[in-house]
This record gives C-alpha cells, structure tokens and sequence, in this order.
C-alpha cells in the first residue's frame, strides 16, 4: 500500500488506521516488510518512489547494471535477436500494465 498525507500526523494516523482495517478484514500484516514511519522516499519493488518530487526512479545499482549491458552490447557491435529482446524487455515489475 502506498499512503500519503500533507502531514506526518496525518499520515501516521492512516497508516494505523488501514492496518486496523486490514486486520480486522482477515489480513496479515508481514511486519518486516512494511514501514510504520512515514517517508518521502521509498523502495517499492525495486523502484524508488519519491512522493515529495512525484518521480520513480531507478536505485544506482539497476542504473550501473543497465549501463554495463549497453557497454557489453556495444562493444560487440553485433547482437543476436534473443541478446537484444532481453536487453529490452521490460521489467517485470510493469508486466501488465498498458504503457
């Protein structure tokens, strides 16, 4: 779930709230993997979401990995099909999803 609200309180207050809800519905909430404690930046399935700029973005380590494979495929100037269609598949995350 994402939450957000003008102000800490606010959100702190829905984040309790909609854990009370989910509870209450049958849910069971993996504390481990979930935040209490508001924040503006956040990693969610490998992307990085900021709800201060309302931007996505890609952690440093996915961005170098994508470069070393643009370095690699370069450098070899020729790319079999199954080389290509790998490099530019989309990422399984927005598998699904109309862009």
């Amino acid at each position: 779930m994402f939450i957000m609200n003008s102000t800490f309180k606010g959100a702190w207050e829905d984040i309790l709230t909609l854990k009370y809800i989910l509870e209450r519905l049958g849910f069971l909430i993996n504390l481990k993997k979930s935040t209490f404690i508001p924040v503006q930046v956040i990693e969610f399935l490998g992307i990085l979401e900021d709800s201060t700029n309302m931007r996505f973005l890609l952690p440093e380590e996915k961005v170098a990995a994508i470069q070393k494979e643009c370095r690699h495929l370069v450098s070899h100037r020729v790319a079999s099909l199954s080389q290509l269609s790998q490099f530019f598949k989309p990422p399984s995350i927005i598998k699904g999803f109309n862009i």
